[in-house]
């Protein structure tokens, strides 16, 4: 308990190390022959194309303060937080989150990179309701969850926060615009523009329509990363830009909530 509690704290200050609740060192991994199962990347849309991308910042892992250093005054029984150990060391929040579709609508969550003293990595979740955190718990004590051919542990955060009300908000921007705006080389120069940084989950073409194109950005929280980036966008399309084609070519995109894969069907 000691050595968990420790790695805890290590990932509530600064999210970086991460191990398996056992005393040995050595990881969980699955047989060789386990099957593992492909969810769709979204329910009801085939996109044109798809992409995952890496994290954009290694060194960022949200706002500290805002996401889990001030524990709120909640009971245990009402905390939405996991703490996620014993994933693969090279791990990534696409690999986590694209093995948790339909579990549970995701508020925030931090990767924790292994270190000489912690060998596999970790990953603080916070979901938006109760609901989901008992899902993946339920799924990682039957066994059902993995990443990978490593089998994850899952208990409660020792940082607790509470639900929140349904909200169309997510970790999810939808945008749609010319296609010189709307692709990932220029979001991500936009978005470091906005001088903010994030972690990523994925990129994906819904739609493309002469040159309009409909995509969606998903980062790994809505808290400090998604609600930026869209409060950014919002504010970047109605400013001024210089000139009255840019303007004109600006007033052609539309921002809006996705729907984050990991919520319930």
């Amino acid at each position: 308990m000691f050595r968990v509690s420790k790695l805890m704290q290590a990932c509530g200050n600064r999210l970086t190390q991460s191990q398996s609740s056992d005393t040995s060192t050595s990881p969980k991994l699955l047989p060789q022959s386990t099957s593992v199962a492909n969810y769709p990347l979204r329910s009801g849309i085939q996109p044109t194309e798809a992409q995952s991308i890496q994290q954009v910042s290694a060194n960022y892992y949200g706002n500290p303060k805002k996401l889990d250093t001030i524990p709120e005054e909640i009971t245990e029984a009402e905390n939405t937080s996991v703490f996620v150990t014993n994933l693969p060391p090279d791990c990534t929040v696409t690999d986590v989150l694209s093995r948790m579709h339909g579990i549970g609508k995701i508020w925030a969550c931090n990767t924790c990179a292994p270190t000489e003293e912690y060998l596999t990595s970790a990953m603080k979740i916070v979901f938006w309701d109760l609901a989901g955190r008992e899902r993946l718990i339920a799924l990682s004590k039957t066994g059902t969850f993995y990443v990978g051919s490593y089998h994850p542990e899952v208990r409660l955060n020792r940082f607790r926060t509470a639900s929140r009300p349904w909200s169309q908000v997510s970790r999810v921007v939808g945008i749609s615009g010319p296609t010189g705006i709307v692709n990932l080389a220029y979001l991500e120069e936009l978005f470091s523009s906005f001088g903010f940084f994030w972690e990523a989950d994925y990129f994906v073409v819904v739609s493309e329509v002469g040159d309009i194109r409909v995509a969606e950005y998903a980062f790994a929280s809505y808290l400090a990363q998604a609600e930026t980036a869209m409060n950014c966008l919002k504010k970047h399309i109605s400013a001024g830009h210089g000139s009255p084609g840019e303007d004109a070519y600006w007033a052609r995109v539309n921002v809006y909530w996705g729907r984050d894969p990991c919520e319930e069907r």
